[in-house]
């Protein structure tokens, strides 16, 4: 009776992780809903990935050409980590790098090892448009702002309402 009860609860946790699979991951899953890069909900969660309303291209990393900009294409160097901090801000860590977006006076925007200080913290701040978001540095105020103009270049400026600062 114990052996098929055991066997019994095996086979459900099995069949349940396969639903789940078939349902709710992967990218046909992502693509059909978004990949709720939009949602005002942050949270810790695989596979966030950040595309800017003026160049159409997503937030990625990588060791051989750094912090950019570039056409979407699903890997892992476009999926992040949103961590998000108890006063608001979050912190976007690379799937696949494990570096932080870092934005300093001093050093401008770049990936950095991740250290939890306020220079790798942002918020993301609403326009009132659901795919018009700003991301502003804690440290520093300023907005990730993208431009194909500067070889898929990103850099951090003060904030305004252009659509080279607007993320979704």
């Amino acid at each position: 009776m114990r052996a098929t009860r055991s066997v019994l609860a095996v086979t459900t946790t099995v069949l349940l992780c396969m639903v789940s699979l078939l349902v709710g991951s992967g990218p046909a899953a992502a693509a059909e809903h978004g990949n709720r890069a939009h949602q005002s909900d942050l949270t810790a969660q695989a596979g966030e990935w950040y595309k800017n309303s003026y160049t159409l291209q997503c937030l990625d990393d990588s060791n051989e050409f750094g912090l950019r900009v570039y056409h979407c294409n699903g890997s892992n160097y476009q999926n992040w980590y949103p961590k998000r901090w108890p006063d608001g801000s979050i912190e976007l860590r690379n799937v696949q790098t494990g570096m932080c977006v870092d934005d300093s006076l001093q050093f401008g925007l770049r990936r950095f090892y991740c250290n939890s200080q306020s220079y790798q913290r942002w918020y993301w701040r609403s326009t009132g448009d659901v795919n018009r978001h700003q991301w502003q540095n804690q440290q520093t105020g300023r907005c990730m702002e993208a431009s194909v103009a500067m070889d898929h270049r990103l850099r951090a400026a003060t904030c305004h309402l252009s659509g080279d600062q607007f993320w979704w």
